[in-house]
């Protein structure tokens, strides 16, 4: 699926705007990923060490291979959970209905939010259709609209 850079960037930028209204919004963009899917970046300017980036896959409607790094002396605010609010926001509002936590390296953060150890099936499903994405102890998430 093709992607409007200018359009996604403009709600990219809104939903960031909304969750970090301390924050930047033009350090949030997205960029030409693999096989057609949308690398989606977040910085949490002027926190540089501070950052969420994950992939869309909308003909699929999932969001997978995040990477969340928070500066250590800015742990314990919140930035984390709030990035995975914007990430949820945004996959969402680009067409993805399930966000597959696929390098799950601190289960406890992930199943405080709700995400759930990522069933057989989707598992056998990733490895069919995404192979170039590894998959450790791997968590998901399903969102809704409501």
């Amino acid at each position: 699926m093709v992607f409007d850079k200018n359009e996604v960037n403009r709600k990219i930028r809104a939903i960031a705007l909304e969750v970090f209204p301390e924050f930047n919004p033009s350090y949030w963009s997205s960029h030409d990923y693999s096989n057609g899917d949308l690398l989606v970046v977040g910085i949490l300017d002027p926190l540089y060490n501070s950052r969420y980036s994950f992939v869309i896959n909308r003909d699929y409607g999932i969001s997978y291979n995040g990477d969340i790094l928070i500066d250590p002396d800015q742990r314990s605010n919140g930035y984390a959970r709030r990035l995975v609010d914007a990430c949820e926001k945004i996959s969402l509002n680009l067409g993805a209905h399930l966000i597959i936590v696929n390098n799950n390296i601190n289960s406890s953060f992930w199943e405080h939010l709700q995400y759930d150890p990522l069933p057989k099936s989707l598992e056998r499903f990733l490895a069919r259709n995404f192979r170039h994405v590894p998959c450790i102890k791997p968590l998901y998430k399903l969102l809704s609209e409501a």
